[in-house]
């Protein structure tokens, strides 16, 4: 078997098992979506990540050797559109070392995969016999790792047999198939993952070790430890802290510059053969949220060399003679911070100062510094960064064998909370102290800038009096406890852009995008099945805790239309400014609503009750009651008045178009649409209608006295004197 449209949890879903050929890389890449932007002036970096796991995707070449493949291949690549794909996360496929009955729920493999999900592929080498199952968990340790699934396998699976963990998504592009010959073919594919937050893939769970105490104002951050096969410094200058303008016809252009450090930049080269290292990198950057979280790194490079080993129990790191500790030079935000790695790549950090003599630079740890041997120690700087950019890419040239560049740019703003001339604030000293040729900086730094929180939108619609529905556009379901807001809001797709604000209050409006989808109260607005207005409020609240009272809400208006895409325009005043101005006009029509508040009579006082009929016609606008007082009045009483029936989210509210008495007791309602909910026999209660005339006012309601109009103006005003046409000659050409 090459590829199948298989049926899985009820839903036609294709797997592609075409085998990769190791020849050619197999490549998998993983990102998350996050924002870095600069603030004005400070260049202080405010970032933030808008989802919990990264999104993968995997590319591979295959070549299929004889014509049963080729032709699969090619049927189910014309069959495949709008199905998701299963596939096989190639590079982290495990191997049994134990054969299995039917019923197992437990396999011992010879390694552990670097990423998986809860769906994984239980397939004999050549793909003959095959089955998917749910993993719940992997224990165990190097060369006796075990997979448990439930429910148990169906069929027995002898040893040697290939466990693959899936990934559930799309074709990211379609392949286009080369033919070598005419029965063999050679295609790419990449498979970009698209699922619900349940099937994600994720990495396999390891330890990261973190600064600790030498560092206090770092001990919790994480120490990135794994030893590069290459360094290179990013140290660059393109920074916009000049900016230069021409102005006039000068020679010499005009400079605003900023008093800023440069951040230092370090990329580093892996080259790791083993799943574990690979896990631990994969894990590291999905742990600091992408470009999102801090941590610090070592340069990896030999900045300074020792002269001396440190015996230990001293504070003392002797150093070749080195401009670091020229007291001309200028103090950068991270000079005391610096790594001793040992030939094993142990990576140790300190805080020290820096004492310039005539032949050697000598740092002085804040704490006392273990036994190192200069001969292999690695003095290097240790730089308070984050990941430069928001994508991780591996390059696999076996299972085992992976290759991925990764570079850090250095948080030169985040080393204090404040600046006072590119001096580290302390808590005990604001200060910096220069005696001679020594450069004292204090011991405890201040704290770090807080982390902004993980945003998560929530969109709350209410069709008013009928039913609110929640959604969020996060990638998981987000549950309010209490408060305002309290409740579950689960995922869906929806996704705003700016709101348009100005001086001119009617022109405001937010778009959002959205999807059809089972329960979108967008759909309402197609069939015009609303029985209420609709309205949005978008809501943003902290993903990780979410609360009522940390909650920020973004927008509030009406639902206003919508587009075949649905592409929704909400305003933020309803029809608000599409009213009349005044409100009170010389009319002979009334001015108020009826049983609106300036009328003084309620509603409840001429409220009719009657039953639905045993059939209701969801497809027809006319609806036959019963009602005995609805049949004592006349034609036409109930025209322009409305119905309702149901409660809350079954309610229903219809327009009544015209009313006539029908039958015995019945009368025969004309709606502005047809009935979709109500139920056969339902009670409904309906109400007259008024055409805002003193005769209905007086005559249907008997409320001549709260009359809003001027039922005797005349339709001419008698204080403008009407304009008479001249008449003009008659008279035939010359």
């Amino acid at each position: 078997m090459i590829a199948r449209l298989i049926t899985w949890q009820s839903a036609q879903v294709g797997l592609l098992v075409a085998p990769p050929n190791w020849e050619t890389e197999i490549k998998v890449s993983l990102e998350l979506p996050t924002d870095v932007a600069k603030k004005p002036i400070t260049f202080a970096e405010s970032r933030r990540n808008f989802a919990q796991s990264a999104r993968y995707k995997m590319t591979w070449t295959s070549y299929l050797s004889n014509a049963a493949d080729a032709t699969e291949l090619r049927i189910f690549l014309t069959r495949v559109r709008g199905e998701s794909i299963f596939a096989p996360l190639w590079p982290d496929v495990c191997e049994t070392t134990a054969a299995t009955i039917v019923g197992a729920t437990s396999f011992t493999t010879f390694d552990r995969p670097v990423r998986s999900g809860s769906n994984w592929l239980i397939a004999a080498p050549d793909f003959s016999t095959w089955e998917i199952v749910t993993v719940t968990g992997i224990t165990g340790s190097a060369g006796a790792w075990t997979i448990t699934i439930s429910p148990g396998a169906v069929n027995a699976w002898p040893s040697g047999t290939f466990l693959y963990p899936l990934i559930l998504g799309r074709l990211d592009q379609r392949p286009q198939p080369e033919q070598i010959t005419d029965e063999t073919l050679q295609t790419d594919f990449t498979i970009k993952e698209s699922s619900d937050f349940t099937y994600r893939v994720t990495t396999t769970s390891i330890t990261l070790p973190t600064v600790g105490s030498n560092i206090p104002a770092f001990a919790s951050l994480l120490k990135w430890d794994v030893a590069p096969n290459f360094s290179r410094p990013l140290d660059w200058t393109e920074m916009p802290d000049v900016i230069y303008e021409q102005v006039g016809f000068l020679r010499q252009e005009q400079q605003r510059a900023y008093d800023h450090r440069t951040p230092r930049g370090q990329e580093l080269e892996f080259y790791q053969a083993d799943r574990d290292s690979i896990s631990k990198i994969e894990g590291f950057w999905r742990s600091s949220l992408a470009t999102t979280l801090r941590f610090c790194v070592p340069t990896y490079r030999g900045d300074l060399r020792m002269l001396n080993d440190t015996p230990g129990g001293a504070t003392l790191i002797q150093c070749e003679k080195s401009y670091f500790s020229d007291p001309a030079r200028e103090i950068q935000p991270g000079d005391p911070f610096i790594a001793l790695i040992d030939a094993a790549s142990n990576v140790t950090p300190y805080q020290v100062s820096t004492t310039d003599l005539p032949n050697e630079t000598d740092l002085t740890a804040t704490v006392n510094v273990a036994a190192f041997p200069a001969a292999t120690t690695i003095v290097s700087h240790l730089l308070l960064a984050r990941f430069a950019e928001a994508m991780l890419e591996w390059t696999y040239t076996t299972p085992y064998l992976a290759t991925t560049r990764l570079k850090f740019v250095e948080l030169s703003h985040e080393y204090s909370s404040d600046y006072l001339s590119s001096i580290l604030l302390t808590e005990a000293s604001d200060t910096l102290i220069t005696e001679g040729g020594d450069i004292l900086i204090t011991e405890a730094t201040s704290v770090l800038p807080a982390t902004l929180p993980q945003p998560a939108y929530l969109f709350i619609f209410n069709e008013v009096g009928i039913a609110v529905t929640r959604y969020t556009s996060y990638e998981n379901t987000i549950v309010v406890p209490s408060g305002t807001y309290a409740g579950t809001y689960t995922p869906a797709p929806f996704s705003f852009d700016k709101l348009k604000v100005g001086l001119k209050l009617d022109q405001e409006k937010l778009e959002i995008k959205s999807f059809k989808f089972t329960g979108n109260p967008l759909n309402k607005m197609w069939p015009f099945a609303l029985d209420s207005i609709l309205t949005v409020e978008i809501v943003e609240v902290d993903a990780v805790t979410p609360s009522s009272a940390t909650a920020v809400s973004r927008f509030y208006g009406d639902v206003w239309s919508i587009d075949s895409d649905y592409k929704m325009q909400a305003v933020p005043f309803g029809n608000l400014f599409d009213r009349k101005f005044p409100r009170f006009l010389l009319s002979v029509s009334d001015n108020y609503t009826q049983f609106s508040p300036p009328t003084h009579i309620s509603e409840s006082s001429f409220q009719y009750t009657g039953t639905l009929p045993s059939t209701i016609d969801t497809t027809s606008q006319v609806v036959t009651v019963t009602s005995a007082g609805g049949f004592a009045k006349g034609v036409s009483f109930f025209a322009g008045g409305w119905m309702e029936t149901g409660a809350g989210a079954t309610l229903e509210k219809r327009s009544i178009l015209e009313s006539t008495p029908a039958g015995t007791n019945q009368v025969r309602l004309y709606l502005d649409r047809p009935l979709i909910k109500a139920v056969a026999s339902a009670a409904m209660v309906f109400y007259p209608g008024y055409d805002g005339s003193i005769d209905q006012c007086d005559t249907k309601f008997s409320n001549r006295i709260n009359f809003g109009g001027h039922a005797y103006i005349p339709n001419i005003n008698p204080g403008v004197k009407a304009i008479k046409p001249k008449q003009t000659k008659g008279g035939k050409k010359a």
